[in-house]
Protein backbone atom coordinates (compact mmCIF):
# COMPACT_ATOMS: atom_id res chain seq x y z
CA UNK A 1 0.00 0.00 0.00
CA UNK A 2 1.78 2.99 -1.63
CA UNK A 3 0.62 6.37 0.39
CA UNK A 4 1.54 9.63 -1.70
CA UNK A 5 1.50 12.74 0.55
CA UNK A 6 1.02 16.06 -1.47
CA UNK A 7 0.47 19.86 -1.07
CA UNK A 8 -3.55 19.41 -1.21
CA UNK A 9 -5.42 20.77 -4.23
CA UNK A 10 -9.01 22.75 -4.95
CA UNK A 11 -10.29 19.04 -6.68
CA UNK A 12 -9.25 17.67 -2.91
CA UNK A 13 -11.58 19.48 -1.00
CA UNK A 14 -15.02 17.20 -1.78
CA UNK A 15 -12.57 14.19 -0.20
CA UNK A 16 -11.58 16.31 2.64
CA UNK A 17 -14.60 17.82 3.26
CA UNK A 18 -16.45 13.91 3.80
CA UNK A 19 -13.42 13.11 5.80
CA UNK A 20 -13.95 15.93 8.39
CA UNK A 21 -17.73 16.15 8.18
CA UNK A 22 -17.38 12.09 9.36
CA UNK A 23 -15.36 12.98 12.32
CA UNK A 24 -16.66 16.11 13.49
CA UNK A 25 -17.68 14.58 16.75
CA UNK A 26 -13.77 14.65 17.03
CA UNK A 27 -12.81 17.88 15.32
CA UNK A 28 -15.49 19.85 14.77
CA UNK A 29 -17.72 20.84 11.77
CA UNK A 30 -15.57 22.73 9.42
CA UNK A 31 -17.25 24.93 6.68
CA UNK A 32 -16.50 24.20 3.14
CA UNK A 33 -15.21 27.86 2.54
CA UNK A 34 -12.85 27.24 5.05
CA UNK A 35 -11.26 24.37 3.78
CA UNK A 36 -10.61 26.64 0.66
CA UNK A 37 -9.18 29.45 2.04
CA UNK A 38 -6.90 26.89 3.81
CA UNK A 39 -5.89 24.94 0.40
CA UNK A 40 -5.60 28.38 -1.60
CA UNK A 41 -3.16 29.63 1.37
CA UNK A 42 -1.00 26.27 1.33
CA UNK A 43 -1.98 24.88 4.41
CA UNK A 44 -3.08 21.77 4.24
CA UNK A 45 -1.00 18.62 3.29
CA UNK A 46 -3.10 15.55 1.96
CA UNK A 47 -2.81 11.77 2.01
CA UNK A 48 -3.94 9.59 -1.04
CA UNK A 49 -3.80 6.06 -1.84
CA UNK A 50 -4.16 4.93 -5.41
CA UNK A 51 -5.31 8.43 -5.98
CA UNK A 52 -8.18 8.07 -3.28
CA UNK A 53 -7.94 10.77 -0.41
CA UNK A 54 -7.48 8.77 2.66
CA UNK A 55 -6.93 11.87 5.12
CA UNK A 56 -5.36 15.68 5.51
CA UNK A 57 -3.34 18.11 7.68
CA UNK A 58 -4.24 21.45 7.76
CA UNK A 59 -2.23 23.83 9.97
CA UNK A 60 -0.48 27.46 9.61
CA UNK A 61 2.92 28.36 9.46
CA UNK A 62 2.41 32.09 12.29
CA UNK A 63 4.72 34.71 11.67
CA UNK A 64 6.78 34.04 14.69
CA UNK A 65 8.24 30.78 15.22
CA UNK A 66 5.57 28.77 15.65
CA UNK A 67 3.29 26.05 13.17
CA UNK A 68 -0.14 25.58 14.31
CA UNK A 69 -2.40 22.38 13.38
CA UNK A 70 -5.85 23.10 12.87
CA UNK A 71 -7.19 19.59 11.77
CA UNK A 72 -5.53 16.08 11.40
CA UNK A 73 -7.68 13.32 10.58
CA UNK A 74 -7.41 10.04 8.52
CA UNK A 75 -10.62 8.46 7.47
CA UNK A 76 -11.78 5.54 9.91
CA UNK A 77 -11.28 2.48 8.00
CA UNK A 78 -7.59 3.35 6.82
CA UNK A 79 -6.53 4.52 10.55
CA UNK A 80 -3.45 2.48 12.54
CA UNK A 81 -1.88 2.23 9.00
CA UNK A 82 0.93 4.89 9.62
CA UNK A 83 -0.47 7.72 7.26
CA UNK A 84 -1.14 10.26 10.45
CA UNK A 85 2.50 9.41 10.87
CA UNK A 86 3.56 10.08 7.24
CA UNK A 87 1.18 13.33 7.10
CA UNK A 88 3.11 14.96 10.85
CA UNK A 89 6.46 13.91 8.81
CA UNK A 90 5.30 15.86 6.20
CA UNK A 91 4.48 19.20 8.06
CA UNK A 92 7.64 18.53 10.41
CA UNK A 93 9.27 18.16 7.59
CA UNK A 94 7.47 21.37 5.92
CA UNK A 95 7.82 23.39 9.42
CA UNK A 96 12.05 22.62 9.65
CA UNK A 97 12.33 23.93 6.34
CA UNK A 98 10.73 27.07 7.26
CA UNK A 99 13.13 27.89 10.41
CA UNK A 100 9.90 26.81 12.56
CA UNK A 101 11.02 25.71 16.52
CA UNK A 102 7.48 24.24 17.64
CA UNK A 103 4.33 22.85 16.16
CA UNK A 104 1.22 23.10 18.72
CA UNK A 105 -2.25 21.63 18.43
CA UNK A 106 -5.06 21.43 21.05
CA UNK A 107 -6.72 18.19 21.33
CA UNK A 108 -10.34 16.97 22.60
CA UNK A 109 -8.63 15.50 26.44
CA UNK A 110 -11.61 12.40 25.62
CA UNK A 111 -10.16 11.65 22.44
CA UNK A 112 -7.65 9.01 21.50
CA UNK A 113 -5.64 11.17 19.26
CA UNK A 114 -4.16 12.10 22.40
CA UNK A 115 -2.10 8.94 22.21
CA UNK A 116 -0.71 9.53 18.84
CA UNK A 117 0.54 12.95 19.52
CA UNK A 118 2.12 11.63 22.80
CA UNK A 119 3.44 8.75 21.23
CA UNK A 120 5.14 10.73 18.26
CA UNK A 121 6.66 13.18 20.65
CA UNK A 122 4.70 15.76 20.99
CA UNK A 123 4.72 17.04 25.18
CA UNK A 124 1.27 17.74 26.90
CA UNK A 125 1.80 21.82 27.93
CA UNK A 126 -1.93 22.34 29.69
CA UNK A 127 -5.19 21.25 30.11
CA UNK A 128 -7.43 24.39 28.57
CA UNK A 129 -11.88 24.93 28.60
CA UNK A 130 -12.71 24.69 25.48
CA UNK A 131 -16.30 25.87 24.55
CA UNK A 132 -17.71 22.15 24.56
CA UNK A 133 -15.10 20.01 26.49
CA UNK A 134 -11.71 20.03 27.82
CA UNK A 135 -9.15 20.69 25.89
CA UNK A 136 -4.84 19.30 25.69
CA UNK A 137 -2.61 21.63 24.64
CA UNK A 138 0.40 19.72 22.74
CA UNK A 139 3.64 21.06 21.72
CA UNK A 140 6.24 19.55 19.73
CA UNK A 141 9.69 21.23 20.01
CA UNK A 142 11.58 21.06 16.49
CA UNK A 143 14.79 20.99 17.37
CA UNK A 144 14.74 17.99 19.82
CA UNK A 145 13.64 15.78 17.30
CA UNK A 146 15.54 13.96 14.33
CA UNK A 147 14.31 15.11 10.72
CA UNK A 148 12.01 12.27 9.64
CA UNK A 149 12.99 9.86 7.29
CA UNK A 150 10.03 8.49 6.11
CA UNK A 151 9.93 9.51 2.03
CA UNK A 152 7.83 13.05 1.36
CA UNK A 153 6.70 13.63 -1.52
CA UNK A 154 5.14 17.31 -2.08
Amino acid sequence: MKIEITKAELDDIDFIKSIADANKDKIGFIRRNTLIEQQKRNWMIVAKIASKGVGFVSYRHRKDDQTTIYEICVAEDHRNNGIGTQLMNALVFEACELGKERIVLKCPSDLVANNFYANYGFLFKALEKGKNRPLNVWELLLKQIRQPSDSIIM
